[in-house]
């Protein structure tokens, strides 16, 4: 039985460790998000184009 409990504890590890690298990468990506909203918009300013 220690065997499958400790099994379970190192899948659980990297599970966690997993969604951890997932949850930097979604912050990334939206900061990445807000920097091309912010660019988009200086590009609009300068070109006198509006989106909506």
């Amino acid at each position: 039985m220690e065997n499958k409990e400790l099994e379970l504890q190192v899948k659980t590890k990297g599970v966690k460790k997993f969604c951890r690298k997932i949850d930097k990468m979604t912050n990334s990506i939206k900061n990445l998000n807000r920097e091309l909203e912010k660019a988009n918009q200086l590009t609009d300013k300068l070109t006198g184009f509006n989106h909506n």
